[in-house]
């Protein structure tokens, strides 16, 4: 758990950690994750991110394989940056994009295969990127 005191989580500040055997909590005084933050933490078991994330920087999440729970992205959330949860084959739940989001980016969420609901794209969203549909098209509801 990431104490209330820090508001960000720079560039490689968990690059390739390892031996965490719990839930990566991102409490909700995080409103900034840079680029490549938890870049290849392979041993969270879940992912719970904060509701007042505005934005999450490029391969933050990559092959992060170890997560095994729903990916909920904030209403917060303006950005998120290419291939942020790419190769996190590990999530066996549903995916929640809310429907303040405007663009899905490139690569996204490609390699991450275990959601397991329908996936729903909210009118808000204006613009989605390539290699998105790849990855999740089985789990499109039109």
């Amino acid at each position: 758990t990431i104490p209330n005191s820090v508001t960000e989580i720079k560039s490689y500040a968990f690059n390739h950690c390892s031996g965490f055997t719990g839930p990566l909590i991102l409490t909700d005084s995080i409103i900034d994750i840079d680029d490549n933050a938890f870049y290849f933490c392979t041993s969270f078991n879940s992912l719970t991110l904060s509701n007042n994330v505005r934005h999450i920087g490029y391969l933050t999440f990559v092959r992060c394989d170890g997560f095994k729970s729903d990916l909920i992205i904030p209403r917060s959330v303006i950005d998120i940056e290419i291939s942020a949860f790419s190769e996190c084959p590990g999530f066996d739940g549903k995916l929640v994009i809310p429907d303040t989001f405007t663009r899905i980016e490139n690569m996204l969420f490609q390699g991450c295969s275990g959601f397991t609901e329908n996936l729903m794209i909210p009118n808000s969203v204006i613009s989605i990127g390539k290699e998105i549909l790849k990855v999740v098209l089985d789990l499109l509801e039109l």
